[in-house]
């Protein structure tokens, strides 16, 4: 998406209803990927394309499709007959008495990464641990990288059970959830700061221009509003007179003067 660094604080976010749309069409024409990235564009009003692309998802990972198997994420707890590797993993959340640790981990080793995320929290001190985050976020890192936006979330809590998270892999997961979901937009654009000035303002643009549709505040601009008023951020406006124009627009269609 293009930047508009003449916009004030934008009202509504971003429609995504036609981009949406263009996804769906090439998910019935049998693109997987853009399956996916229909699911990953809910919105609160219109869940028609997300319910289509769903059901299209359920047939390719019965098919042996393992990619869209895991594209499911939480949406497989409301299928009855699921055919996909969260069986085990709902009951064990349902009912830890009857939690098949085994099978679960069986499921991690076998390239399924929410099995892997579940035995975190539900076995979080068992001895082979280190083993199953690594395990994880090896999992998760692929499944972000070809655009399985919900496996980013999981990357990025991976992430978060390691002393020393990758890089490379704090970039990948907060840019891809900024770039499909506009979401963590502004969580990329600080993690920018200390490297990179130009695409911390870039990131912070962004989250502010085209917020998602769950994100309706004028909080997802303040941060950019913030970083430009602040000599010691480096990071500096891009046209004279940006910091003071998502101020004034704050002020006058909000009526939050930051």
């Amino acid at each position: 998406m293009r930047l508009d660094f003449e916009q004030g604080v934008p009202a509504p976010p971003v429609d995504r209803l036609p981009v949406r749309a263009m996804y769906l069409k090439a998910c019935q024409a049998g693109d997987h990927r853009s399956c996916w990235m229909a699911t990953s564009m809910a919105t609160p009003n219109s869940t028609e394309p997300v319910n289509e692309a769903e059901a299209i998802i359920r047939k390719n990972c019965a098919a042996g499709d393992r990619l869209s198997c895991r594209a499911f994420g939480d949406l497989a707890k409301s299928l009855d007959d699921d055919p996909t590797h969260s069986a085990l993993v709902y009951l064990c959340l349902n009912d830890e008495a009857r939690c098949d640790f085994a099978g679960i981990r069986r499921e991690c080793s076998g390239g399924f990464p929410y099995n892997c995320f579940v035995l975190t929290f539900m076995d979080s001190f068992a001895p082979d641990m280190p083993d199953i985050v690594a395990t994880g976020i090896t999992l998760t890192r692929e499944g972000c990288r070809a655009g399985v936006a919900w496996e980013c979330e999981q990357l990025e809590k991976f992430l978060g059970a390691v002393s020393h998270p990758a890089w490379d892999d704090r970039v990948l997961a907060l840019e891809q959830q900024c770039t499909i979901q506009l979401s963590n937009c502004n969580a990329l654009g600080a993690l920018y700061r200390s490297t990179s000035p130009d695409k911390a303002r870039d990131a912070y643009e962004h989250g502010c221009q085209y917020k998602n549709e769950f994100d309706i505040t004028i909080e997802a601009c303040k941060p950019l509003w913030a970083a430009y008023t602040d000599p010691k951020s480096g990071i500096l406006e891009p046209v004279p007179g940006r910091a003071k124009q998502l101020h004034d627009s704050a002020c006058e269609k909000y009526r939050a003067c930051w």
